[in-house]
């Protein structure tokens, strides 16, 4: 148990009336602080602004009046070295320039500077009045060397009197701006103290708060904490602690005691929807939700109406042993007026005549003598299909929501368990269907193969003694007619196999004579006898294996794997094409890969190549003999042995398929039964 917060104030304290207190406190400091701050560094920032901008104009200024009188000067100098006349209009032009940059300059002077003004101005005209005379002189005079120096001589005091003001103007701002440095260090040291102060009332007033509601607030945490860690009886007790606090205390209080409740149903309702789940039967899973739903929600009436099975609805009606009323009518109403997920319908007692709900429903509650209601409607789609009643009778309490989300949660699962009920039933009949039609349509292959091989034999023998001229001479034309009859009935003999040896896998008619067998030489021997075939049809056979490569099998079977891959090989691949068989050992495996350069299969059509009667489209069109049983058939031996078949192609580029086999080693060899 939480320890309780003890205080006692004349007033409620409220956190909203704390904050305002502290804040204001803290508004106050900087507000005043800010305000001295203003009133004593402001005068002194104005001033040094000031002078820093009546520097800068005087600076311009007087550099204005530098570049004019250099210009002059070049222009004179220019026009004595080569006399031409364009010289004077640059000469002009900088003395105008030079008379209105001088005024300007003595206009921005501060009076502590029009001492150097005044020697700058008094310089200037000196040299003016050499250099007019110089300039006025016709093209091709020179002027004497005792002028020219003279003129330098003049030059160079007007310069000097510039330089000196423009030093007098940086020393002054060097001293304001270190007057600045200085205010800005006085105010970041009061922005430091002001700052220090500020700190030192938001250390007080937080002490403040933490103790007012801080600590009451860790208490209501601590509550929260113990709860979720499941001590369900914890509770906190605060007194003279902010209002609001004390508010949120009694929530979590309340809150604890209805999740402890709450908790305790919804393990309950979980647990009702376990066993819902369990039978695969539609009648146990209804019967289990209704006296569940009767048992945990204290109800005197239970109704669950389920989907129809046949023409009649079922039905699932539960009352308690000391209930009173009929039920069994609600069991043949319908609820029309709302959708599963939707429809909800909570009372606390049945609704007067015209209200809420049908006459037909309001009627079978009244014969129910029922009180406090839920309906909910339910269903396995879409509709309305049935529907989940629970009664209480009248002076009973009312349904809380919780409850009807417990209903919720029932009628939810009952509904996948009528659904998965429904489906298993009818997944187990049509499986019992389906395996009746397979061993129908085996048995009929069967017997269809068998009875076609016995006329065949008798086809094949007469066209033997016929072939042979047993029963008189024959003409070119009459031969070619009759091993064209022995081509189409060596084909249909294939095909008889073939669907005998699918007849007898699929039926596990077919026993595995397994015994050692290397690999290596039952492809040897199998290229050899297929060596003619391939050189018929312009294919180059190729191939390799390396040493020993034994696995445990029927030998019989797997030549017929070799047999029917290298017969598709050699029959898809072109004249001139090579069709190259390779065997070798891979970990625990035996790889067998049988790779053509044949016209491949389209990519769409590779999942389907190990199905009965299945052909590539485009051997359909090429008209390539088939019967497209062939591989399902390899696919069905390899399975057995065991392994796997892969296959990787790409239209019109070749095919390549690969066998896998489970090597046989010693440790096989010692485990094999006596009896295989």
């Amino acid at each position: 148990m939480v320890p309780a917060l003890r205080r006692h104030h004349q007033r409620p304290v409220t956190v909203a009336g704390l904050l305002k207190r502290a804040f204001a406190a803290l508004v106050a400091v900087i507000v005043i602080g800010g305000t001295v701050g203003v009133i004593a560094a402001g005068p002194a920032y104005r001033s040094t602004n000031q002078g820093l901008a009546e520097g800068a104009r005087t600076r311009t200024a007087n550099q204005e009046v530098r570049l004019t009188l250099a210009r002059a000067a070049l222009a004179l100098y220019g026009y004595q070295l080569t006399g031409e006349v364009a010289y004077r209009f640059d000469y002009q032009a900088a003395r105008t320039a030079y008379d209105g940059a001088l005024a300007r300059l003595v206009r921005v002077a501060g009076a502590q500077d029009q001492a150097h003004v005044d020697d700058l101005r008094e310089h200037g005209q000196n040299w003016w009045a050499l250099a007019d005379p110089q300039m006025a002189a016709p093209p091709g005079r020179r002027p004497t060397g005792g002028e020219v120096a003279a003129t330098q001589v003049r030059y160079a005091q007007a310069v000097a009197a510039a330089q000196a003001l423009d030093r007098r103007l940086t020393d002054r701002a060097g001293r304001l701006f270190r007057t600045i440095n200085q205010l800005n260090v006085a105010a970041l040291i009061g922005l430091t103290a002001l700052t220090l102060l500020g700190m030192a009332v938001v250390a007080l007033v937080g002490s403040m708060v933490t103790r007012r509601i801080t600590s009451p607030l860790g208490q209501v945490a601590t509550l929260v904490e113990e709860l979720s860690r499941g001590h369900s009886d914890a509770r906190v007790s605060i007194t003279g602690a902010p209002v609001e606090i004390m508010a949120v205390a009694a929530a979590v209080n309340n809150a604890a005691n209805q999740e402890f409740q709450e908790r305790r149903m919804l393990e309950q309702c979980r647990g009702l929807n376990v066993a819902i789940r369990e039978p695969m039967s539609r009648a146990a899973s209804l019967t289990t939700a209704a006296r569940g739903l009767g048992d945990l929600l204290d109800a005197d009436h239970v109704v669950i109406v389920g989907a129809p099975e046949g023409d009649d609805a079922v039905a699932e009606v539960w009352s308690a042993p000391d209930a009173e009323g009929d039920p069994t009518a609600l069991a043949r109403t319908p609820v029309d007026w709302a959708l599963p997920g939707d429809g909800v319908f909570v009372a606390a007692a049945v609704p007067d005549e015209g209200e809420t709900l049908p006459e037909a429903e309001r009627a079978a509650l009244l014969a129910a003598g029922a009180g406090p209601v839920i309906t909910l409607a339910s269903g396995e789609g879409a509709d309305a299909t049935g529907h989940v009643t629970v009664v209480r009778r009248a002076g009973k309490p009312a349904f809380t929501p919780f409850d009807v989300q417990c209903v919720t949660m029932v009628a939810g699962a009952l509904g996948r368990a009528l659904t998965q009920a429904r489906l298993f039933e009818q997944e187990r009949r049509l499986v019992a269907r389906l395996k009746e039609v397979d061993a129908a349509k085996t048995e009929f292959l069967s017997t269809v193969s068998h009875e076609l091989r016995t006329p065949l034999t008798s086809v094949t023998g007469y066209m033997e003694v016929l072939l042979d001229q047993d029963a008189g001479p024959l003409n070119a034309a009459q031969q070619r007619m009759l091993r064209v009859i022995e081509r189409n009935a060596e084909r249909l003999r294939s095909l008889i196999e073939d669907l005998l040896i699918v007849s007898r896998i699929e039926s596990d008619a077919s026993t595995l004579n397994t015994e050692s067998v290397d690999v290596a030489a039952l492809m040897a021997a199998t290229c050899l006898a297929f060596d003619p075939a391939a050189t018929k049809a312009g294919v180059t056979l190729v191939c390799a294996a390396e040493g020993p490569l034994p696995v445990r099998g029927d030998p019989e079977q797997l030549d017929r794997v070799l047999m029917n891959l290298l017969s598709n090989a050699v029959k898809f691949s072109p004249d001139g094409g090579t069709v190259t068989v390779a065997a070798r050992a891979e970990g625990t495996d035996i790889l067998i890969t049988v790779r053509d350069t044949g016209i491949g299969i389209p990519d769409d059509e590779v999942p389907h190549l190990f199905t009965r009667f299945f052909r590539a489209s485009n051997a359909t069109r090429r008209e390539i003999a088939g019967t497209g049983l062939g591989l399902p058939i390899v696919a069905a031996i390899v399975d057995r042995h065991g392994g796997t078949i892969t296959v990787a192609t790409r239209e019109g580029q070749g095919t390549t398929f690969t066998v896998r086999l489970p090597r046989e080693t010693a440790a096989t060899e010692e485990s094999r039964s006596p009896d295989e």
